[in-house]
């Protein structure tokens, strides 16, 4: 659910679709569901992080906790709000010990991180005058 003007994650299926998307379990900001198609199904972690590190941390050790009572496979995406490559950074510094809470989560909950196609930056804007972070 939405909090005022922030937070909540919308999850759509198309009609007639014969998926099926059970709600497996909703923390914070994400909500897990599981696809089914015939016999075969997915887990899937919708998640748009806190911006605020110790909110990431504490969601980042609920999914290692999670990742027990998954029993299939598993695929997390949306806003992490956190990086674990300086490449993936322009014009601010890169903190290693953020980027190793997260590649902690990446080794506990073995998961491979999926590289983009398209641009480098999925979001820019200015700091501290004309200075622009990306």
């Amino acid at each position: 659910d939405a909090r005022g003007q922030a937070g909540g994650i919308w999850l759509l299926k198309q009609n007639g679709s014969n998926i099926a998307a059970d709600v497996f379990e909703v923390y914070m900001d994400t909500i897990t569901i599981r696809l089914s198609l015939g016999n075969a199904s997915l887990f899937l972690t919708c998640i748009y992080a806190s911006p605020t590190y110790t909110s990431r941390l504490e969601l980042w050790n609920h999914i290692i906790d999670l990742r027990r009572d998954i029993d299939g496979p598993w695929l997390l995406m949306g806003d992490f709000n956190d990086i674990i490559l300086p490449s993936e950074q322009k014009g601010d510094s890169f903190s290693h010990s953020r980027a190793g809470a997260l590649l902690n989560v990446f080794d506990k909950c073995n998961l491979v991180d999926i590289n983009t196609t398209r641009g480098t930056f999925t979001w820019n804007r200015p700091c501290l005058g004309n200075h622009m972070i990306f």
